[in-house]
């Protein structure tokens, strides 16, 4: 098609958009932008309307007002690729869940003079493993850094039971590695740091001590010993509790230390994080949990306990996956290494109290994760076959996780001739995509659903619909390789992603696009930085990965569509995504209008990489988040460079 001839669009498509966008509502609370629609896109979606570019041109201008494609006047763009968004509208107010409680109002978080004092003398016990300036804070800023983990990251992995955590009990490793974290969401670099390096090293004495106990225990009393055989079964159980504890907490130190050196390039080091997920690995194939049936006919105490080990397993088995997502590793956890049952939801988690927690609870049929993403590949209307089994915000979150996992698997271990470039079939393709289709129609199954970042549920939940959009984006593109994200250069990430990525055009990929275009619309409309500059801090550090994947396939899309002289030419569907893209470019710049942007199709792949890195214009806690905003502004100028925009 050649753009050059194009006009201007009839009034019709600017009052498409325009209706578009007035119908999302823009909530009342400033934290909550409402980001993320979910279109359930399938193979049977309906996009071959006819066209409204192509008819346009074959109809005179003094016609533009007539009904150009045939749809309803009420139809929009997203209705007419059948894509179905969770509702945009406020919750009703009569069945929304109460607001949830102030978390630096708990008083068991905040550190007494006697808890600093425990933990100061843990430290001088250990000597000789903290830097000798190192010097513990006061304990009111020890409140503030415990406050500040469990306001920013404890909501994004949610395996600690902040109801009753008791800050006395824990062990100094875990201890400080909920401070190191802190530290940096109470924008206390330095300090943060300081405790990481400590409680490294603490860690590492403890896992020394834990095996080394463990192994004296294994060998049974010293010979001579005359101690009775009861007490010898006491003193050894009373070991295997505690022993089972601190492997727990072992475990979930490392986890904390992980996700605080991944997002970084010195100070610490990613490369720590690296070498760090294989001590995790081997802890969690030691650790091994006592099978007590049904936890809650045992009580709360031993339900939090349970429910703690699997959280903290599938957190473990999501943080291993963004390692493959970032950096292109191969998986250190396999679904069949998770073997334990979905978690409880999220109001049985927060429960303050057993009688709150007895009245949470769903009373519904246990399933394994196994199972279950087993169930989602596999169900089809027409098979017979049960539905998926319902899944709560952080089993939806590690599901859509292990579905991003088998893309990578097959795009790395198929070796038939039609994927040695690493591509997926559209038989391949088809298969994930119901599997996503399914995971999405749970996922608007889960009462606890939200697209708010501040749910009283958590922000897990808003989190996978970024996620499942990379999930989209991975089935028509693999950029993994072509990131580069472990240089830590902009310039160079700019040039991997240009040199590297590239797509076919295909239905499914235009159905990708729309994904994405979906995904940048509700901030356009709110206001790019705006929500840069209030609304971003909220979001996951998963979100800024998205979005550098959304934005390389809409530029990749964009300049395979706006071609000179494309044969064949554009499809209904693509035409109508390209609309809407022009459409968002000229909402963000008053000094543009349609038929300029059109004309100048080499800018569109460049404007339109230019409003994502504006998104990530920001001042994050975390280094990879400020590459990733970067690396899109490298990336834009290199492709205003190239047509000398």
């Amino acid at each position: 098609m050649d753009f050059e001839n194009l006009q201007t669009p009839a009034d019709f498509f600017y009052d498409d958009f325009t209706a578009f966008m007035d119908n999302v509502v823009i909530p009342s609370n400033p934290f909550s932008p409402a980001y993320q629609p979910i279109p359930a896109f399938s193979p049977d979606d309906p996009i071959h309307h006819s066209s409204p570019i192509q008819e346009q041109l074959n109809r005179d201008m003094t016609t533009e007002n007539a009904d150009i494609n045939g749809m309803a006047p009420c139809e929009t763009l997203a209705s007419a690729f059948g894509s179905r968004l969770p509702s945009l509208q406020p919750e009703d107010p009569a069945s929304a869940p109460a607001p949830p409680q102030m978390i630096q109002c708990k008083t068991q978080l905040m550190v007494s003079v006697e808890c600093r004092a425990r933990l100061e003398h843990q430290l001088k016990q250990l000597k000789g493993l903290s830097p000798k300036e190192f010097s513990l804070p006061s304990r009111h800023t020890l409140s503030r850094l415990v406050i500040a983990y469990f306001r920013g990251f404890h909501e994004h992995y949610p395996f600690l039971h902040a109801p009753t955590i008791c800050l006395e009990k824990l062990s100094p490793g875990l201890f400080l590695a909920i401070l190191a974290l802190g530290g940096r969401y109470s924008r206390e670099p330095e300090l943060s740091m300081e405790l990481f390096v400590v409680a490294k090293s603490v860690a590492m004495e403890q896992m020394r001590q834990q095996k080394e106990a463990s192994l004296n225990a294994s060998l049974g009393p010293r010979r001579g010993s005359q101690a009775p055989i009861a007490q010898n079964n006491k003193t050894k159980q009373i070991f295997e509790d505690d022993y089972t504890t601190r492997s727990l907490e072992l475990i979930q130190t490392f986890i904390l230390l992980i996700a605080i050196a991944t997002w970084f390039n010195g100070e610490p080091d990613a490369y720590e994080a690296m070498s760090m997920r294989s001590v995790v690995d081997s802890l969690l194939r030691e650790y091994t949990m006592c099978n007590t049936g049904k936890p809650e006919a045992l009580g709360w105490e031993v339900w939090i306990f349970s429910e703690t080990m699997k959280r903290t397993k599938l957190v473990a088995f999501s943080i291993f996956n963004i390692h493959t997502i970032v950096f292109d590793l191969p998986p250190m956890m396999l679904p069949g290494d998770v073997d334990i049952e979905l978690p409880s939801s999220e109001k049985e988690w927060k429960a303050d109290s057993e009688q709150t927690w007895s009245k949470a609870r769903t009373r519904q049929g246990t399933v394994s994760f196994q199972e279950c993403l087993e169930a989602l590949f596999e169900y089809r209307p027409d098979a017979g076959l049960p539905r998926p089994p319902r899944f709560s915000s952080l089993g939806g979150f590690a599901l859509i996780h292990a579905i991003i996992q088998r893309i990578w698997l097959f795009r790395h271990t198929q070796f038939s001739h039609q994927r040695r470039s690493g591509g997926l079939i559209f038989s391949d393709i088809g298969l994930f995509e119901r599997a996503l289709k399914n995971w999405s129609n749970c996922w608007e199954s889960d009462l606890e659903r939200s697209i708010d970042p501040l749910s009283p549920h958590g922000p897990l939940s808003f989190t996978s619909t970024a996620l499942l959009r990379l999930a989209y984006i991975r089935l028509n593109m693999d950029s993994g390789p072509a990131r580069s994200l472990s240089t830590w250069s902009p310039g160079t990430i700019a040039k991997s992603l240009d040199q590297n990525s590239s797509v076919q055009r295909s239905e499914k990929l235009t159905r990708a696009a729309l994904h994405c275009a979906h995904a940048l619309s509700i901030p356009v409309q709110l206001g790019l930085r705006f929500v840069a500059k209030t609304q971003v801090v909220y979001w996951s550090n998963q979100h800024a990965l998205c979005s550098l994947e959304c934005a390389v396939l809409l530029a990749k899309w964009l300049e395979t569509v706006t071609q000179p002289h494309l044969n064949p030419s554009l499809t209904p569907a693509e035409e109508k995504v390209l609309v809407f893209l022009v459409q968002l470019v000229v909402e963000t710049d008053n000094t543009q209008n349609f038929q300029d942007v059109l004309q100048k199709r080499a800018m569109l792949s460049a404007a339109t990489v230019r409003l994502w890195a504006t998104l990530y214009d920001c001042d994050s806690v975390w280094e990879m988040v400020n590459l990733i905003g970067q690396s899109l502004n490298a990336y834009a100028e290199l492709l205003e460079d190239r047509y000398h925009l």
